[in-house]
């Protein structure tokens, strides 16, 4: 598949990162070796470089640690990545949004878990467009806006392409009564939710206020599940300035299986089916009351 092809760079990014931990070597250190400035280094680590096929096999010439089947699997991957046509969505997208979208269109299985707003890949247009605009400190480009809801739109096909991705969402229950844009637009947005919750590649539960303080509350997260690939568990969280990041892999204190957990624990306190529903036609009807 294209999505699939999509992410050997970014696994050839990290296989090259892991390499040089493996053998003890800091950026400078590797730098150095190869005859290059650090800043190459890190830019190929953090995705906003690739490497080529040419600068890996210098690499790996300079290595002579690394075994001979390991090199040349590294290699057909490098050629592999640099035929791979960037997707339509990456234009004006970071590199760490870029791999986000990379992944996720990959993606076989999804957990998201959200504190404040309903998820990009549950949101409807409006929601979106009047979220991005709260958002920003300054008041956003219309052409940005429109860009990011376009992307958000196409990234939602996930959900109902011929093999849809299995997600799962966990909602704090400020996410359906914090209002974005207009009520009218609310209304549009609960409905959404309501009439996706009931696709069966798609469950919906809904963390009560009175559920209290529980692990999740301070950031939104998500984890992927791609089949067959290396990394079958991914963790995203987002940061303070809605840049998505990734964790997983990049340091030793994080696991994708303990936001996992924390996800099932929270989740079976959580409101679900039909007391979803209900949640749910509460607050459309308190929202259509106000539009009123």
């Amino acid at each position: 598949m294209a999505a699939e092809r999509g992410l050997e760079r970014h696994e050839l990014r990290a296989r090259v990162r892991e390499l040089r931990q493996r053998l003890q070597l800091s950026q400078e250190e590797l730098a150095e070796v190869l005859g290059w400035h650090r800043s190459k280094v890190y830019r190929i680590e953090a995705g906003r470089t690739p490497i080529s096929p040419d600068d890996l096999a210098s690499l790996l010439a300079r290595l002579p640690d690394v075994p001979d089947d390991e090199g040349a699997d590294l290699l057909t991957l490098a050629r592999s990545a640099k035929r791979a046509t960037p997707a339509p969505l990456h234009q004006g997208l970071s590199p760490s949004a870029r791999r986000y979208v990379d992944y996720e269109s990959a993606a076989r299985e999804i957990w998201n878990y959200e504190p404040m707003f309903v998820p990009g890949l549950l949101q409807v247009p409006a929601y979106t467009e009047a979220l991005l605009t709260g958002l920003s400190a300054k008041q956003p480009a219309p052409a940005a806006v429109r860009r990011a809801v376009e992307v958000r739109g196409r990234r939602q096909q996930i959900l109902t392409r011929r093999a849809p991705v299995d997600l799962h969402v966990l909602l704090d229950e400020s996410a359906i009564v914090r209002r974005v844009g207009d009520r009218t637009v609310m209304v549009r947005q609960l409905e959404h939710l309501w009439a996706m919750s009931e696709r069966p590649n798609v469950s919906l539960a809904v963390v009560p206020f009175d559920h209290g303080v529980h692990p999740m509350l301070r950031a939104p997260f998500v984890v992927m599940r791609l089949a067959e690939h290396p990394r079958a568990g991914m963790l995203f969280i987002e940061n303070t300035v809605n840049e998505v990041i990734t964790v997983a892999g990049e340091d030793s204190t994080t696991d994708p299986a303990d936001y996992l957990d924390a996800f099932e624990r929270v989740s079976r306190s959580a409101l679900t089916g039909d007391a979803v529903a209900e949640r749910l036609k509460r607050a459309l009807r308190q929202t259509a009351v106000e539009t009123t």
